[in-house]
């Protein structure tokens, strides 16, 4: 934070070349490391094309409150999508996350994409779920979401 102070009072940055961030990451103790994890395909390194774009879209979040939790959500997803590897276009084309389309002749019992005897899909019960926890965990307010 010093260093940050210092390098704007001295016009060597701006502060929007910075970014706060607050948090824990937690690394497996035997052989863990952030490494590991992206040779493992669970994280992904940003391209350093997309970074400058990622970082500036992040820029957009405020500071963590009950009346602005979709907002920074929503942040969230846009730079996770400007971040991405593959250039298909964003899921958010405007159409219900629901599918019921099929649900009858045709219905693919199958298909890892809907929950459990439900038309519900698993993406949006992830996103449910992330809302929640994030809305219990660093707001403190579990009733939120």
């Amino acid at each position: 934070q010093e260093d940050a102070v210092e390098a704007i009072a001295y016009n060597i940055a701006k502060p929007e070349d910075f970014l706060i961030m607050s948090g824990v990451c937690v690394w497996p103790k035997l052989g863990g490391s952030l490494a590991n994890e992206v040779k493992r395909g669970t994280f992904e390194v940003v391209k350093e094309t997309k970074v400058e774009e990622v970082f500036h879209t992040l820029q957009k979040q405020e500071i963590l409150t009950e009346s602005n939790l979709n907002t920074n959500i929503d942040v969230t997803n846009e730079a996770w999508q400007r971040g991405s590897r593959s250039d298909a276009p964003s899921d958010k084309s405007g159409k219900d996350d629901t599918l019921t389309v099929g649900i009858g002749e045709g219905f693919d019992e199958d298909d890892e994409t809907l929950v459990f005897n439900s038309d519900t899909k698993v993406s949006q019960l992830a996103n449910e779920a992330l809302k929640k926890w994030i809305a219990t965990f660093l707001l403190g307010l579990p009733t939120l979401a």
